[in-house]
This record gives structure tokens, sequence and C-alpha cells, in this order.
């Protein structure tokens, strides 16, 4: 709850609606969590042309949603609104932000699917159009499997060939025979050799 005579940092997170208590909001509330006196709220865009009627189911929805997920983060007084907005995003977004004195504008990703082209990048507009910090909620990517290490046998066999030999006598075998892969789904093929291109010239 905010201070009397103080100013709350506010943060305006903003996604598509279907996405009412996202990954962008979840961010925004990890952040909100960490400042003392600060306020919280979500923006959700719909698509254009939305009525008046539909916003106010939407919103209802989205409402209770927001709220839900607020609650369940720890942070229910915190989330002061949820606005919900149709027409341009960069617009719309900007005109919350601006309205709120926005000390921070968190957004959801990936960009292209607020319908915007890339080199029309909503990040870049609200970067122009505001003085407030704006940042992309984005997911790390997963990490990549981890690479099984060789054999004690093929360690071996590379340390006293000097790289020579790769493999140790056990998982040559295995290496001399072309590996095949069943393609009977896609391809209606009964095999497919890996170690053929499709100009049928070996490599």
């Amino acid at each position: 709850m905010a201070e009397f005579g103080r100013r709350p940092f506010t943060i305006v997170v903003a996604d598509e609606a279907t996405r009412a208590g996202g990954f962008a909001f979840d961010e925004a509330a990890r952040v909100a969590e960490r400042i003392p006196l600060s306020a919280l709220h979500a923006v959700y865009l719909v698509k254009r042309g939305t009525t008046l009627a539909q916003m106010e189911e939407i919103a209802s929805s989205l409402r209770a949603d927001t709220v839900g997920r607020a609650a369940a983060l720890g942070i229910h007084d915190r989330l002061m609104a949820v606005h919900v907005r149709a027409g341009d995003p960069a617009m719309e977004i900007a005109a919350v932000a601006r309205e709120l004195a926005a000390d921070m504008v968190i957004l959801g990703e990936p960009e292209r699917r607020f319908g915007l082209r890339r080199n029309d990048a909503l990040f870049d507009k609200l970067h122009i159009e505001l003085g407030c910090p704006v940042v992309l909620a984005k997911p790390l990517p997963s990490p990549l499997p981890e690479i099984e290490p060789p054999c004690p046998a093929c360690a071996m066999a590379r340390a006293q060939s000097h790289g020579q030999i790769w493999w140790c006598a056990s998982h040559r075998k295995h290496r001399q025979s072309p590996h095949h892969y069943g393609y009977r789904r896609e391809h209606g093929l009964a095999q497919h050799d890996s170690n053929v291109i499709p100009t049928g010239v070996g490599f």
C-alpha cells in the first residue's frame, strides 16, 4: 500500500489478452515484489474492431484471471488495475503509461504477436514514445542437452593414438554401417539412408 505523501514506483505490464497472468505478468510481479513502494497495472491488448460489449466481457474475465494470479504470487495489494485496450498497440500502451506516469513498462513477447512488423517493432516505438525504461519479458531459451561423454575405452583409444583412432573396438563396430531412419509417415518411403543426399551422391 502506498505511504501517504509518497509516490509509488509504477510498473505497467502489457501483453495480449490471451496471455493474462502469463510470463510477462510474473516477471512484473517479481519486480514489484522487490520494491517496497510499488504499484502494478496490467494492460491487455485485444484485436482491433472488438466491440464495447465484447471488451467489457473480456475485461471481466481478464480481471478475474489477473487478480487470481496476483494473489497466487503474493502481490494482490500491489495490483492497482487491469486495463483493456484495442487499437494501435504502441499508442495504447504509451497512453496508459503516460497517464499513470509509469516508471517502467514490461512487455510480453514475442513482439510480432502484437500485429507489428519486425522493422516496426513495438519495443522500439515505445522507447521513442516514453521516457521510462521499457523491458521485454522473454523466457530464457531451453538449455541444450548435454553431450554424452566418450566411454573410458574410447577416451583411452584417442589418447594412445593421439587422435588417430577415435573409437574403441566396441564402438567402431557400430559406426561401420550407416544409420537408417524410417520416415514412412512423412515421406511414404520404406527407409532413408542418412549417408546419401537427395541427389543420390554419397558423402
